[in-house]
């Protein structure tokens, strides 16, 4: 028989006082595998090994974990690694002169990732410089705040003397164009021409000064808060682990974008209304990761995603609880097994899955669509109707820890008036644009006809030897029309926040350009994606219990939560104990199996009101 070895800090060493209750255990149903656990909770060292240990100790290494290690050959001489990991000190060691107790670790593990990701924050990881600014993203978002509606009433008189102004101008200039255009030279009409143009140009640029005032006055500006990619978290955080990082069901346009307690004033500090947030990116130094541990942060994504977490060596894959990495390879073994019983307990007959609302951000509540998501299972036909659903009871309840971002779709009333009126400027400007450019075409005709007489004058004179320099007339640039109304057009798509600073972390889905994409997440979107499964699927459990089984079996499903049943059935595997100096195991499986059809599922999504 195949004994195993011991190898502790990287010696070969005699096997601790109690090694031959040696027993390996997989469970699969907290949601994550390959949780490869040794099921004894404490090794008992002797003799020369507690010299190893107190060396270690006397180093001052106690708090590093010893490598610990067991493998053993199996049937065609390759050799198995049983247990790869590290002796605890830390925990609840037992020191004495003849022996020294303590707990062993695994590597790579659930359990090993549950304790050192508890040690180090995500603001730590920015700190060391493993989160830095290129991280970061710039994330546009307005103030969704309703205007006081007495500013917007002198806004709109504004608006309306600017744009009688304007007209007014326009007729004149226009008349003073035709004047030079239609009639014979005259200087008297030519200045009064060019008073027009300058009093158009002056009237123009003051127009827009008081313009953009006014509609500072009535909605602020775009502005923009850091955030950070889901999956940038993750892949830094195992970097510091010195793991690497996979998952399939992170979106890649998924983003985080942490609450923001304190915003500063904007440097511009514009009109002096003391307005909060940056205008463009970078305009003071802001930082995009949420605060907490990684382990905070990874319990908040398995809570998302009902996901688990993988190990594969050194890399780390994050994927919804079913996930498997392989087909079955193992099949239990042809023995008589005919009880089971039904998984009737895991029947719950309402599941609710929802996002937080933010008291500080009343856009989470006043949009509520898509933050709460309900599905019920009750029984379809009663055969005594007075038990009225006794047994259709129990309640799964899902809280995501972060609030739904609400996407700008429409303009507000406001808006909407103030882009009616800038589109009339915008026609206005465009019409004098035109008028002034006629005459900026015709006067760069004979700016032009008259160089081109003069070089010709200049050419002849070559002939005859006499030189001289021809002059160059400058063109005169037309008039460029302006824009307006793309001040208000550009908000569509952008995060809407009714102040600048809110309390909850929230998850947002973005497009190339950082706006909010015409989809986002819903509670309703992450029950049918990761969540359905688990409500209900109807099973029989079995217990296998003393079947034989070796070091290679435990290899098949130690990477794989799925096995074959003797008669080729497919089962998934809830738990397997493994006594390696026995070759014995005890397996818990479950099997699809439909004992009912008496079920109707319906849904419910509040829109809050």
């Amino acid at each position: 028989m195949n004994v195993p070895e011991f190898f502790l800090n990287n010696v070969l060493i005699n096997p601790p006082k109690n090694w031959r209750e040696l027993s390996l255990e997989l469970n699969y149903e907290d949601g994550e595998f390959k949780s490869q656990q040794v099921l004894i909770n404490d090794w008992d060292f002797v003799r020369e090994n507690i010299d190893i240990i107190n060396a270690w100790i006397t180093n001052g290494f106690i708090f590093e974990g010893i490598p610990f290690r067991i493998t053993q050959l199996n049937d065609v001489g390759a050799t198995d690694i049983i247990f790869n990991g590290y002796i605890d000190l830390t925990n609840e060691a037992k020191f004495g002169e003849y022996g020294i107790t303590a707990k062993a670790t695994p590597q790579y593990s659930v359990d090993w990732l549950n304790d050192v990701a508890t040690g180090f924050s995500i603001e730590y990881l920015h700190e060391i410089g493993l989160i830095n600014s290129s991280d970061f993203v710039d994330i546009p978002y307005v103030i969704s705040a309703i205007p006081d509606y007495k500013s917007a009433v002198i806004a709109v008189i504004g608006f309306t003397l600017i744009i009688n102004d304007l007209s007014a101008s326009i007729v004149s200039l226009g008349a003073a164009i035709d004047a030079v255009l239609s009639g014979t030279f005259d200087w008297a009409e030519i200045i009064t021409l060019v008073g027009e143009i300058l009093k158009f140009t002056v009237l123009v640029i003051a127009s827009i000064k008081l313009l953009k005032r006014i509609v500072f006055l009535l909605m602020q500006r775009v502005k923009y808060h850091k955030g950070i990619k889901t999956r940038t978290i993750f892949e830094k955080g195992c970097l510091y682990l010195g793991l690497q990082f996979q998952s399939t069901i992170i979106p890649d346009y998924e983003y985080i974008l942490p609450k923001k307690y304190v915003v500063p004033k904007n440097p511009q500090n514009l009109y002096n209304y003391g307005v909060l947030g940056a205008f463009s990116p970078n305009e003071f130094p802001q930082v995009g990761f949420p605060d907490g541990t990684f382990a905070d942060f990874i319990i908040k994504q398995k809570e998302k995603f009902n996901g688990k977490i993988l190990f594969n060596n050194n890399v780390m894959m994050f994927e919804r609880v079913d996930y498997s990495t392989a087909v079955p390879t193992y099949q239990l073994p042809n023995i008589i097994n005919d009880k089971f019983t039904l998984n009737t307990n895991d029947f719950k007959s309402n599941f609710v899955i929802s996002y937080e609302t933010d008291v500080r951000e009343s856009n989470t509540i006043t949009n509520y669509l898509g933050t709460s998501y309900q599905a019920i299972l009750k029984v379809t036909t009663l055969a005594n109707p007075t038990l009225n659903y006794g047994l259709a009871k129990g309640l799964t309840q899902i809280n995501n820890s972060y609030a739904l971002g609400k996407r700008k779709n429409e303009l507000t009333n406001i808006e909407e008036i103030v882009k009616d009126l800038l589109n009339i400027l915008d026609t206005l400007i465009a019409g004098a644009a035109f008028l002034v450019n006629n005459l900026v075409s015709v006067i760069n005709g004979v700016m032009n006809a008259l160089e081109n007489f003069i070089q010709f004058i200049a050419n002849v004179g070559d002939v005859f030897g006499f030189e001289f320099d021809v002059p160059d007339f400058a063109t005169i640039p037309k008039f460029d029309p302006i824009d307006l109304s793309n001040i208000i057009e550009n908000r569509i798509g952008m995060l809407l926040l009714e102040n600048d600073s809110f309390m909850v972390d929230k998850v947002l889905w973005l497009d190339s350009e950082y706006k909010l994409m015409t989809t986002q997440p819903t509670a309703k979107n992450d029950y049918h994606l990761y969540y359905e499964i688990d409500h209900f699927t109807q099973y029989k459990n079995k217990d296998w219990n003393q079947i034989p089984f070796t070091m290679n079996d435990f290899n098949e499903v130690k990477n794989n939560p799925r096995a074959l049943t003797p008669d080729g059935n497919l089962a998934k595997l809830v738990s397997v104990k493994f006594n390696v100096w026995n070759k014995i195991a005890d397996i818990s499986t479950k099997e699809h199996y439909i004992y009912t059809q008496n079920l109707n599922k319906t849904f419910i999504e509040p829109n809050g009101e």
